[in-house]
């Protein structure tokens, strides 16, 4: 299941148990008036089918090497992964101490566009859509907004990672992987870190098509989102959301 990967009707989450939820209705009261309508709805259902555990501040800023170290992982989950694994590197970019191995509801409803549009809705994150018949015209729409210097959160094809714009290149994040150097001469392009973002990766990786596909009966028309990555540091929704990714750091 991939991010941009609609189910129509929203199937039935199954209900969750081992976390606690408590501070839910404090929460809820809290965030009436500092929310956004599409956060305050997002947040809902993340209230209704997650579990919380609280996000905490980092003790001390992490490097780029110690974030990637620390988010980066074999991903043995169904699929989907990718969209909270990216929001985690992001979370701790920005100074919380957040981890994301959990899998379950929160994978489904950030992988699942059917539940987590109001997400993307959210104003203050400025995303913005393209539409196309063509994946590589929706990239290419996408990133001739690309700022040198800055990072973006892409969701094309069936993937979603951060990209990252440089003088005369784009690189992307792999965070995935589950080789290792330790296995000896490996395929660099598979190990976790900035690979080079070009034709080739938007296949390979994001399973980008060139044109237009069945799901079904249904002529798919494609779709494509990025956003800014600084834009989430005024996010006032960011930090709870995170607290329906975060998973302790024993799992």
């Amino acid at each position: 299941m991939g991010l941009l990967d609609g189910m129509g009707e929203h199937d039935e989450l199954p209900e969750e148990r081992g976390r606690s939820r408590k501070g839910k209705e404090e929460r809820d009261e809290e965030n009436k008036t500092n929310y956004s309508e599409s956060g305050k709805r997002f947040l809902k259902l993340l209230r209704d089918n997650v579990d919380f555990l609280e996000v905490k501040n980092l003790p001390k800023p992490l490097s780029e090497p110690e974030i990637i170290s620390k988010t980066s992982g074999a991903d043995f989950t169904e699929g989907g992964s990718c969209v909270s694994v990216a929001l985690c590197y992001i979370g701790n970019l920005f100074g919380f101490d957040v981890k994301d191995f959990r899998g379950g509801n929160s994978r489904t409803i950030f992988a699942d566009s059917s539940y987590s549009d109001d997400f993307w809705d959210i104003p203050s994150l400025k995303v913005d859509r393209q539409y196309d018949r063509d994946g590589y015209k929706i990239f290419d729409k996408l990133s001739q907004k690309f700022e040198p210097g800055n990072m973006y959160i892409v969701g094309i094809g069936s993937h979603c990672a951060i990209v990252k714009k440089g003088l005369y290149d784009l690189k992307y994040l792999e965070l995935q992987s589950g080789t290792s150097r330790a296995f000896g001469a490996v395929d660099t392009e598979k190990l976790n870190g900035w690979h080079m973002l070009g034709r080739r990766a938007l296949e390979k990786r994001f399973g980008v098509k060139e044109r237009e596909y069945l799901q079904g009966a249904n002529i798919v028309i494609q779709t494509g989102l990025a956003c800014n990555v600084q834009n989430f540091k005024n996010c006032t929704e960011f930090k709870e959301i995170l607290g329906y990714i975060n998973t302790q750091h024993t799992e």
